[in-house]
């Protein structure tokens, strides 16, 4: 039987994964990828005791891909595709100086997690963190938005944090979470669907919680759209009248629009946009401008450190001077 007519029966061989000299076809899901033993088990011991395993007896197998031992794994064909280019791509496969999707990334963290390859693991995670950061400043630089090391989507939110919980990097949780808190009602609850067709939701205690935390979030939201502006001019103001006019007015003028009862992002830089804005348009000086930035960062470092127990999470790596 030829080798076209048995990749029918064991999976469609993958064109950029199948080496002539290879000597072992993995399959994941319907993908075949013709890989070299001692490649995989150099870099996992998962690997080479996957190897070790004699093949069952099976002369058809032998004919058809000519006497190379097929092993299935349980991972998806997406997942695994990725898990190989970094295996032989080495290191440079994620030095890229573009940005890294996340599903590539989720992928290899997920994989790298499951057999055991500490190295790649750490390089998937390094980038993630800058994205799901710990650290209220390093978070605050794209507040959980794509950067020059990860490409992210909002549905991926569900993915992350999942996927945080799977390789226990609780330090990443807590952010994660606030991103799903971010998401459409309906992604919430009929969930999402990864890069490899798998669908991600949130079991019925994480959607729980996720929704109640959306509703302190939009509370407080609330509760500082009228209070941030609360506040008279800094006492270095160069023109307390005009600064106080103008902060009152501007305080008693969004009490009928959508934003207070509506938002959730709770930790945007709405409110520093805000003041940067009256400063532009010169309704305020320059130390009023400070005053009032300040004033928001030192609201919203509050609400981080209290970020894990308003969510309910427990052993989480976190503190409030991160």
């Amino acid at each position: 039987m030829s080798q076209m007519s048995g990749m029918s029966n064991c999976g469609v061989e993958d064109r950029e994964l199948w080496f002539q000299d290879g000597n072992v076809v993995l399959v994941a899901q319907s993908r075949a990828f013709r890989v070299h033993r001692s490649i995989l088990s150099r870099h996992s011991e998962i690997f080479s005791n996957l190897f070790a395993i004699p093949p069952p007896s099976s002369p058809d197998l032998t004919e058809q891909l000519d006497g190379l031992p097929v092993i299935p794994v349980s991972d998806s064909a997406h997942d695994f595709k990725h898990l190989l280019h970094a295996l032989y791509d080495g290191s440079s496969y994620l030095k890229h100086e573009e940005p890294i999707p996340f599903a590539v990334l989720a992928a290899l963290a997920r994989l790298a997690h499951k057999y055991q390859l500490d190295e790649l693991l750490a390089g998937a995670c390094g980038r993630l963190a800058s994205v799901f950061s710990a650290d209220f400043d390093q978070w605050r630089i794209t507040c959980g938005a794509s950067n020059s090391l990860v490409s992210l989507e909002p549905t991926d939110a569900i993915e992350a944090f999942h996927l945080f919980r799977l390789i226990d990097r609780t330090d990443m949780i807590p952010t994660a979470l606030y991103a799903c808190c971010q998401l459409p009602f309906q992604d919430l609850l009929q969930g999402v669907m990864r890069a490899d067709g798998t669908l991600e939701k949130l079991s019925s205690e994480d959607l729980e919680r996720c929704l109640s935390v959306r509703e302190f979030f939009t509370t407080a939201f609330a509760w500082m759209s009228l209070t941030f502006l609360d506040v008279d001019p800094d006492v270095r103001c160069n023109q307390p009248a005009l600064c106080a006019e103008s902060i009152q007015k501007l305080r008693l003028g969004p009490q009928s629009g959508p934003d207070i009862c509506q938002g959730t992002k709770l930790l945007s830089n709405y409110f520093s946009t805000l003041a940067k804005s009256m400063k532009a348009d010169g309704f305020i000086c320059g130390e009023c401008l400070g005053m009032l930035l300040r004033r928001q960062y030192n609201l919203l470092r509050k609400i981080w450190s209290d970020l894990p127990a308003l969510m309910q999470l427990k052993d989480i790596e976190w503190s409030a001077d991160t």
